[in-house]
């Protein structure tokens, strides 16, 4: 074969297109969930900071506390920051 024929070319521009599409979808809904990270993460240190000194010094506090820490690092930049987005706990523990 010396070069694509019609038929090849014609499948891969349709899944180029394809995949193109994927791909700004799947970067819309990174940036969506990079947006609900931070605005609970901020809606959490809100509730965290409204506490007493002696809750945010307590047990109940340090954990809260930690799971504020645990949304802290995620960033999600490509498809391995989806299981990262998956794992955020859901309550402190």
């Amino acid at each position: 074969m010396l070069k694509l024929t019609k038929d090849q070319i014609a499948k891969k521009t349709k899944l180029l297109t394809r995949m193109e599409a994927a791909k700004n979808d799947l970067q819309a809904s990174f940036d969506e969930a990079n947006a609900f990270v931070e605005e609970t993460r901020d809606t959490m240190q809100s509730f965290f900071d409204e506490k007493s000194e002696n809750w945010q010094e307590g047990d109940k506090g340090q954990q809260y506390q930690d799971w504020i820490n645990s949304w802290e690092s995620i960033i999600i930049e490509d498809i391995d920051g989806i299981e990262e987005f998956e794992n955020l706990p859901d309550s402190p523990e």
